[in-house]
């Protein structure tokens, strides 16, 4: 079993009160610190483990200090903006759109639809007049020209959106 100084501890605390496995913990231990630790001695260290009640004080802290900030500062994750996601679903739709991949754009132009609409909330919003000054209906319910016309307008308004995010805005 490898000797652990407090900063060796810190590293394997702090994963696992970001909901690492111990698996995860050993991985990255490894190639951290390119020393192989054992499953046990990881768990040995979660607060929320069986042996809990045999860690210091200053550990059990450290493990809920870092899960409390883990579980609501989510500013850290990039994925948990909005606008980042809208930028990446651009550079996916432009992809799609330089392969010829129509379905895959489509499948992305409803993706952003949905993240800007607020589907991935729990709100619900009841405006039935739209961001972009109307609804997208179906080419089924509409002539297929100006629903394609809709389309491109809704394309652009999206890539303003992500744009003025992006920039802070």
């Amino acid at each position: 079993m490898a000797s652990l100084s407090d900063k060796h501890k810190t590293f394997i605390i702090v994963r696992l009160a970001c909901y690492e496995t111990p698996t995860e913990v050993q991985t990255s231990f490894r190639e951290e610190y390119g020393t192989e630790i054992s499953l046990s001695q990881i768990a040995y260290y979660n607060a929320k483990g069986s042996q809990a009640d045999k860690l210091a004080g200053k550990w059990i802290d450290l493990f809920n200090e870092a899960r409390h900030r883990f579980n609501t500062e989510i500013s850290d994750i990039p994925i948990a903006s909005q606008a980042f996601r809208l930028k990446k679903l651009q550079k996916n739709l432009e992809r799609m759109e330089q392969m010829r991949n129509y379905k895959g754009a489509n499948e992305t132009i409803e993706q952003a639809a949905k993240e800007v609409g607020g589907a991935f909330t729990n709100e619900k919003k009841l405006d039935h007049s739209g961001s972009i000054g109307g609804v997208l209906v179906s080419p089924q319910q509409q002539d297929p020209e100006q629903w394609a016309q809709d389309v491109v307008t809704y394309q652009q308004k999206v890539k303003e959106l992500t744009e003025a995010e992006g920039n802070g805005g």
